[in-house]
């Protein structure tokens, strides 16, 4: 399993624009997708999207370069909370989506069959805080690839885990059970969840549903790049987050 980090005490190359704060996340469990993910952070042979050095000039992607610059890092220093597993994976999709990137079944590295795994190498033990940000290929691979469905709250089929708003209930439905102490976190991609009228609504309604919190995240021209956070991207997600969950 993976060790605890204490990132309080990473010496960062950079100074962190992110205002220091009284909240706490704890131990912190992330699942995610590409924006969360960084290479040498990740479970054995998940895929990251950010690298180290990435150089923004050269090949047009962000210019995240270090590991201290992304939206995870910067919350959890500023909040003196420490990272139980970043559980994240480029690409992927909450659901088994019948299609992915590659045109091949979703199901070996999706949001469901990752957390999964998790609990069953122990990594939900102990855990305070557990943030879900996903949906973005859900959406981005369209209805053809990734069918939606509606919410469904108990009961789920095979089929049923192959659309994303049953997914999502399956996904809470089981952090709830398997980590019934933690504060649970769902973010959601305005960007993204936009390209289908209703979607970030849904997403509200199942959070709801389930008693989780959520943040919704809306990124202007100048946090992205290549469809991906910039540094400003990844410093307006942790304030986002840190001020919205702050208020409660």
């Amino acid at each position: 399993g993976a060790a605890t980090i204490r990132l309080d005490n990473v010496v960062a190359t950079y100074t962190t624009p992110v205002t220091k704060s009284p909240v706490s996340f704890g131990n912190t469990f992330i699942l995610g997708d590409s924006y969360s993910t960084f290479e040498g952070w990740l479970p054995h042979d998940y895929a990251p999207w950010y690298t180290v050095g990435e150089d923004f000039a050269v090949n047009g992607a962000t210019d995240v370069m270090q590991v201290e610059q992304t939206w995870w890092h910067q919350l959890l220093t500023a909040t003196n909370s420490n990272l139980v597993q970043d559980c994240a994976y480029s690409g992927t999709t909450i659901c088994n989506a019948p299609k992915g990137w590659g045109g091949t079944d979703e199901t070996h590295r999706s949001f469901i069959t990752r957390f999964t795994r998790a609990v069953d190498e122990g990594m939900l033990k102990g855990v305070d805080t557990i943030f879900l940000y996903g949906g973005t290929n859900d959406f981005w691979l369209g209805n053809d690839n990734v069918p939606k469905g509606e919410p469904i709250y108990g009961n789920w089929t095979e089929a049923d885990l192959k659309k994303t708003f049953p997914a999502l209930c399956y996904l809470l439905n089981m952090m709830k059970w398997h980590a019934p102490n933690a504060r649970i976190v769902v973010l959601c991609n305005v960007n993204a969840l936009s390209v289908e009228a209703g979607a970030l609504d849904t997403f509200h309604t199942i959070a709801n549903a389930y008693g989780v919190e959520y943040v919704d995240l809306t990124y202007s021209d100048a946090d992205l790049s290549a469809g991906h956070p910039t540094v400003q991207g990844m410093t307006m997600t942790a304030n986002t987050i840190l001020n919205t969950l702050s208020a409660r």
